[in-house]
């Protein structure tokens, strides 16, 4: 918990905190003795940063990349096409919406359908 490691940090040996509220209610801490553990060599834990820092970049390249595609593009969801794919759970939750409204005509389903045959 945050709060009791910055309390822990800020205290001196045989110091008593003042009351702490955590999600479990109020805590006191004393400290008695303070161990700091050895430095690791950077070799060991290279890896590890390099592997973060990449994850790191990568979202946030991402996430740029998403909100520009939603400044320049219009998504508008067919819920009826929507629900017959899922089985129609959108019914189910009140989410069905005119196909007319989202863009879609009927007929566009029935023209992939027929194109489809003609292939086979």
């Amino acid at each position: 918990m945050p709060e009791i490691e910055a309390a822990t940090v800020r205290l001196k040996i045989g110091e008593v905190s003042e009351p702490i509220k955590t999600r479990a209610g109020y805590e006191l801490i004393k400290v008695t003795d303070k161990k700091f553990g050895k430095p690791i060599e950077f070799d060991k834990v290279q890896r590890v940063i390099m592997q973060r820092l990449a994850a790191e970049q990568q979202k946030e390249a991402f996430d740029s990349y998403v909100e520009q595609l939603k400044k320049s593009y219009k998504v508008e969801i067919n819920k009826e096409a929507l629900s017959k794919v899922s089985g129609g759970e959108e019914q189910k939750e009140g989410l069905q919406e005119k196909p007319e409204q989202s863009g879609e005509t009927k007929e566009a389903p029935q023209k992939a359908t027929e194109e489809k045959r003609r292939r086979d």
